[in-house]
């Protein structure tokens, strides 16, 4: 049984695509999240993992809020030409999409922190529980450490105890008017448990004259794989439960291929033929963790006066702008599940078959990795040394 668990919370202080629905249009941010990471990354052997849900919902709501061409550039990265009746809706009913079942547990939660005596827009306030479920709550940021373990205490609620201490000692101080929270929380387990006993040590490339020992796990069952031989990929679709959740598993053929698919990833949306096929999956347990700030990567996809003259009026007609935009993101995987869960800050066993496999799927060597649900990413990253 494992977990999800993201959190972002947004700390403030004193040729575009647009796709057919709000999945595309995140899922395309999540694109471009990708790419800014793997440039940000380049020439460095580097695992990372990072979650686009939080931070679309955070943008989502700021856009709402803010005016002028700051909110032109923030809508822009969410790829939504919407009006902010529009956006509202659009998340007001993702949001309502991300529930649990009797065979998951997802869900996800809002808050606003306001400084006493910070006057904040009644219309943003009831636009921001109206459309992005979140509760207000009047708070003294001068006591840095009361606020601090208030805040941290209902993270911690929120994910099940996964996130703790998410904003540090001395973050907060009198300066501070505004605190975000989001978080998203995800329980489950796979369709087709991979078998404990069936775990054992096996190499795995990080480049061709590098290998280490693992521990592979094992699978036979009939899953689906996309192909793409000309662009030297494989895709492995491995289901939860609930069958809106899976997770992808992008293989490069070769190892020398990672890197030119890693550049040329809007490629795979063209992969549209998955097969149905038994098959002997070889995936190792893997554990990635990412604590990354994410200012300079929303800037050079577009968003640049949230941070340096952002016109918020639409939040408080007091002056104030991001300070900073931080996320930790963390995805474990192992025989019964995935466990994984981000945190972001600006100051989220089958029995045996008798069939003899017709494919093998060995995860040997660098792959990338998206965790979806409902058609949404809501986790992504890359494997590129173990």
């Amino acid at each position: 049984m494992k977990y999800l668990c993201s959190i972002i919370f947004v700390l403030i202080s004193y040729s575009v695509v647009f796709g057919e629905s709000i999945h595309d249009d995140l899922n395309h941010m999540s694109l471009n999240m990708y790419n800014e990471l793997a440039k940000k990354h380049k020439g460095h052997v580097k695992n990372f993992v990072y979650s686009p849900y939080p931070v679309a919902d955070i943008l989502g709501l700021l856009s709402i809020g803010a005016r002028g061409e700051t909110a032109s550039q923030i809508k822009s990265v969410l790829t939504m030409n919407l009006t902010d009746e529009k956006i509202g809706k659009e998340f007001k009913v993702l949001g309502k999409s991300l529930r649990s079942s009797d065979k998951i547990s997802i869900q996800t939660a809002e808050k606003m922190y306001v400084a006493e005596g910070l006057v904040i827009e009644p219309e943003f306030v009831k636009v921001a529980h109206d459309s992005f479920d979140a509760g207000v709550e009047n708070i003294n940021f001068a006591d840095s450490k009361a606020a601090t373990k208030s805040i941290n205490s209902w993270v911690e609620k929120q994910t099940n105890n996964k996130i703790k201490n998410i904003i540090p000692e001395n973050t907060l101080d009198d300066l501070t008017r505004l605190v975000l929270v989001n978080t998203l929380y995800f329980k489950g387990n796979w369709e087709h448990p991979f078998k404990l006993s069936a775990t054992s040590k096996a190499k795995f490339h990080n480049t061709k004259s590098e290998s280490v020992d693992v521990d592979m796990m094992k699978l036979s069952a009939t899953l689906q794989i996309g192909k793409d031989d000309s662009f030297g990929v494989s895709i492995l679709r491995l289901p939860y439960e609930d069958d809106k959740a899976e997770l992808l598993i992008i293989l490069p053929n070769e190892i020398e291929r990672f890197k030119p698919i890693e550049n040329q990833l809007e490629k795979l949306w063209d992969i549209q033929n998955y097969t149905s096929t038994r098959v002997s999956v070889f995936l190792p347990r893997f554990r990635v963790e990412s604590t990354m700030n994410l200012i300079p990567l929303l800037k050079n996809m577009g968003i640049k006066l949230l941070f340096e003259g952002a016109d918020l009026k639409g939040i408080t007609k007091e002056p104030i702008g991001v300070s900073a935009f931080q996320q930790k993101a963390f995805i474990d995987v192992d025989e019964f599940g995935t466990e994984a869960g981000a945190a972001a800050a600006a100051i989220a066993d089958n029995r045996a078959v008798l069939e003899e496999p017709s494919e093998v799927f060995r995860v040997d060597h660098p792959f990338m990795f998206t965790l979806m649900y409902d058609g949404l990413e809501i986790m992504s990253g890359r494997v590129e040394k173990l």
